[in-house]
C-alpha cells in the first residue's frame, strides 16, 4: 500500500495518491509573558499550572497523481472535496506515526495541473497531540514501542486500602476512565478525595499529572485505570 493517511474511512492510496512530501511540525507553546516597568526581561507564567498549553498544529501533504485525462484529474479534484471537506475533526492515522493517530479536520486543498500528472496539496488543522492508539498498560507485544513505551500495571486489587504509583508519559495530564468492580475511593496528592461508583465513571475533577502519580485507593475490589498517552 502506498504511503499516506486514513482519515473518514478512506486512506490516500484508494485514490492513487502518491506521497511527496509531509509536514507535521511540533505545535507553538501558547506563552505568557508579562512585562514589568522599570523591570529587565519579561515574567513568565507559561508554567503557571504545572504545564504549558499549545496551539493547535497544522498537517500538511503533498501528492502527485500521475495522470495525464484532463477529466480524470477534475473528477479527483471532486472526489476529494466531497471526502475531506464536508466532515468535522476526527480520527487521521498518519502512516508516517505509526502507534498514534491525530484528530484533525481538513481546512484547505489546492491542486495544481502540471505535465507528469496532478499535484494535490492538502492542509489539516489538528489537536496539538498526538494520541496512542493503545491504552496505557497494554500487553500488546508486537505494538510495543521498547524507545517510547512503558511497561505499566493499570489494574489493582485493593482490599481495604492499596497505594499505587500511576506513571503518566504524556506531555499533557490526562483524565483516566475509571472502572470498578465495587464503590472505590481515591485520594491524590495533592490531599483531594474522590469517589467512583461500580462502573465505568470519567470524572473530569480527576486527572493524572505529568510524570509519577502517587495514590491511595480504599475499598474492596478491583480498579482499573484506562487512559491514552498524548505526545508532541
Amino acid at each position: 500500500m502506498m504511503e499516506g493517511f486514513q482519515f473518514n474511512r478512506h486512506h490516500t492510496s484508494e485514490y492513487h495518491l502518491t506521497l511527496l512530501n509531509r509536514s507535521a511540525p511540533v505545535p507553538a507553546k501558547k506563552r505568557i509573558l508579562e512585562s514589568v516597568p522599570f523591570a529587565h526581561g519579561n515574567y513568565d507564567f507559561s508554567w503557571s499550572n504545572g504545564e504549558v498549553a499549545y496551539e493547535d498544529r497544522q498537517l500538511s501533504y503533498q501528492f502527485l497523481l500521475k495522470e495525464y485525462r484532463y477529466e480524470s484529474r477534475k473528477s479527483l479534484e471532486t472526489m476529494l472535496s466531497n471526502w475531506l471537506f464536508n466532515v468535522p475533526r476526527q480520527k487521521l492515522i498518519d502512516d508516517g506515526a505509526p502507534g498514534y493517530y491525530f484528530l484533525a479536520e481538513c481546512t484547505d486543498i489546492s491542486v495544481v495541473d502540471t505535465y507528469h500528472g496532478l499535484e494535490v496539496n492538502i492542509i489539516f488543522d489538528a489537536y496539538p497531540f498526538k494520541v496512542s492508539e493503545y491504552a496505557e498498560g497494554h500487553d500488546l507485544w508486537d505494538k510495543f514501542n521498547f524507545e517510547l513505551d512503558h511497561s505499566l500495571t493499570t489494574t489493582f486489587a485493593v482490599s481495604g486500602s492499596k497505594e499505587i504509583s500511576l506513571l503518566n508519559a504524556s506531555s499533557r495530564s490526562v483524565c483516566p476512565v475509571i472502572v470498578c468492580s465495587a464503590p472505590m475511593d481515591i485520594h491524590n496528592g495533592a490531599g483531594q478525595s474522590f469517589s467512583f461508583p461500580v462502573g465505568r465513571v470519567k470524572d473530569w475533577r480527576f486527572g493524572l499529572k505529568i510524570g509519577e502519580n502517587q495514590l491511595v485507593v480504599v475499598g474492596n475490589g478491583t480498579i482499573t485505570f484506562e487512559y491514552y498517552k498524548e505526545v508532541v
